[in-house]
């Protein structure tokens, strides 16, 4: 599948070569497009092809959104919720405005806690959902434990955009409060409408330019583009490609909204696997790593952010590989 020569260790990282360090001074898109064809390389020696398709089809793979309700059970999300409490007591200013959002730093209970619901969140169902997508194994690169509070103010998060980052990653958010118009949720566009949107020239724009107008992302009268708005009661996950599929958060307008969000990559390895060996780096990343900030490439090494590069056309317009096949 690929012209470089590679080696994959124990841990599930490559091996870094003279070779792999030269190609590390490309774009992010083109290091993670080089990992991900090593990764879908290595399932199929492994189990000798590529993942066997959905039966009831993927929802991620073909509109870039999968919804899964109940994934999380109600004792799951208390004892997450319960854990965001015991923090907030601590930093809440006693009088005052709150800040926007908190996130949770991650103890050795709390962490606990995550290992016990894991297999709940990662069921059968949604590995086979993932492995399917990325056409190979797939890996945690960091999870976060976060509260919002209702704001007037605006927010770049909550005006319509994709994450600048290399189209392998992907977002889950399991709604620990449940998600609604009232409670808050994140709303995402469909692949055919996000590439329509880019091909009107609103893909990655800067933060400035961000809009909470579908008629001027667009570029033109907006009210046929469907909005997927996840109902949820609490436990409830959103699935679905970050970079590649429009979405804006929507606050809260009372209390609050509780989230348990996963990035997640293409791997070379299964996820138990990989996570054995990365668990503590994973929660120490918490919100403060996505995939353009390390180099898959180096063994997931920091990597600078001149080294991030502009997106390739091809990412622009909403796509996982480039059309030639080539990183």
């Amino acid at each position: 599948m690929s012209s470089f020569q590679y080696a994959i260790d124990p841990q599930g990282d490559v091996q870094t070569t003279e070779e792999l360090i030269a190609w590390s001074a490309n774009s992010s898109w083109q290091r993670y497009w080089l990992f991900h064809r090593f990764c879908q390389d290595r399932y199929q020696q492994v189990t000798g092809g590529p993942p066997a398709p959905l039966a009831g089809g993927n929802a991620l793979a073909e509109r870039g959104i999968s919804l899964h309700p109940g994934m999380l059970n109600l004792g799951g999300c208390n004892a997450m919720t319960q854990a965001i409490d015991q923090y907030m007591a601590d930093v809440l200013p006693e009088n005052g405005t709150p800040d926007l959002s908190y996130t949770v730093p991650w103890t050795g209970h709390q962490a606990h806690l995550l290992k016990r619901i894991l297999p709940q969140i990662l069921s059968p169902s949604v590995e086979a959902e993932l492995e399917e997508y990325y056409g190979s194994y797939f890996q945690v690169l960091a999870v976060n434990l976060r509260r919002n509070f209702p704001s007037d103010g605006r927010d770049v998060s909550f005006l319509w955009h994709r994450d600048h980052e290399p189209s392998q990653q992907v977002h889950l958010i399991v709604y620990l409060s449940g998600a609604s118009d009232e409670g808050g949720r994140t709303e995402v566009l469909d692949f055919q409408a996000t590439r329509e949107a880019a091909e009107a020239g609103y893909s990655f724009p800067s933060l400035e330019d961000r809009s909470d107008d579908l008629n001027a992302v667009f570029g033109r009268q907006a009210d046929d583009v469907t909005i997927t708005s996840p109902e949820f009661g609490p436990g409830g996950g959103l699935l679905f490609a970050a970079p590649r599929a429009l979405h804006r958060g929507r606050l809260p307008r009372t209390k609050w909204r509780d989230t348990l969000l996963f990035l997640f990559l293409p791997s070379p390895v299964p996820w138990r696997d990989r996570l054995a060996h990365t668990f503590n780096s994973v929660l120490m990343n918490g919100a403060n790593v996505s995939s353009c900030m390390v180099n898959p490439l180096r063994k997931f090494a920091r990597s600078e952010m001149a080294h991030h590069g502009d997106a390739p056309d091809w990412a622009k317009l909403g796509e996982l590989y480039p059309p030639d096949g080539k990183p």
